[in-house]
């Protein structure tokens, strides 16, 4: 069963590059991907406003999500998992694809190597801190411990860790005190309402219904579709 589970996670992650290769829009649903139109006019390349990327969770999809953001949006992206064998197992990972890349011709070495450069990772010793200065982070459902209560842990893989919205409120609780008060945060849950998972990232004594209130709530959006 694991095996098998294995096998079809870095299937999933496989189909992701292609998916990007064919068409980026289709992955990066805020265009985190400039058109190609855009590149040829010689407009901005950073004409999104992302110009770092923060991604919690190294599981397949969190540096399948890293690889796209640093290869085609050429953004540097901080990687931050709580498991070092994760980020391990991660990385590997983007150097299979990125090698496969170069040796069908797709893409240079050099584009490669530029590519990889771009990713750096957020050891758990700096946590949460490591990604004050993103202007997005996406947030994967990976292996990611968060603080010691062990009701508050994230399982190892995909679709087989159990989603749990008080998981994702002290999450994003956390991102909101820690990071930069402009950032996007981006959730990929695709079964809890990004509603109630919203309503975290407002200030203890601030009305949801406050204009302060709405602006902290309305930084947390859904990104189910990078994983379409």
């Amino acid at each position: 069963m694991t095996e098998a589970r294995t096998y079809g996670h870095e299937r999933e992650s496989l189909n992701l590059h292609k998916i990007v290769r064919a068409n980026p829009l289709l992955a990066t649903p805020w265009t985190l991907v400039p058109p190609p139109a855009a590149t040829q006019l010689g407009k901005m390349p950073i004409a999104h406003g992302i110009r770092t990327l923060g991604v919690l969770g190294a599981g397949q999809m969190g540096t399948g999500i890293a690889l796209v953001a640093a290869l085609r949006a050429k953004v540097p992206v901080l990687l931050h998992d709580r498991s070092p064998e994760q980020i391990t197992k991660g990385l590997s990972l983007v150097d299979k694809l990125l090698a496969k890349d170069v040796g069908k011709g797709r893409i240079t070495s050099e584009a490669a190597k530029e590519a990889r450069d771009r990713l750096t990772v957020v050891n758990g010793e700096v946590g949460m801190k490591g990604l004050r200065d993103v202007d997005m982070v996406v947030e994967v459902r990976a292996s990611f411990i968060f603080g010691n209560n062990p009701s508050q842990r994230f399982c190892s893989g995909l679709q087989a860790v159990s989603e749990s919205l008080l998981l994702k409120q002290t999450i994003f609780r956390s991102f909101a005190a820690e990071l930069n008060p402009d950032a996007i945060l981006a959730t990929n849950t695709s079964s809890i309402s990004i509603t109630k998972i919203a309503a975290s990232a407002i200030p203890e004594g601030v009305s949801s219904a406050s204009e302060e209130g709405k602006k902290s709530a309305g930084r947390v959006v859904g990104a189910s579709d990078l994983y379409c």
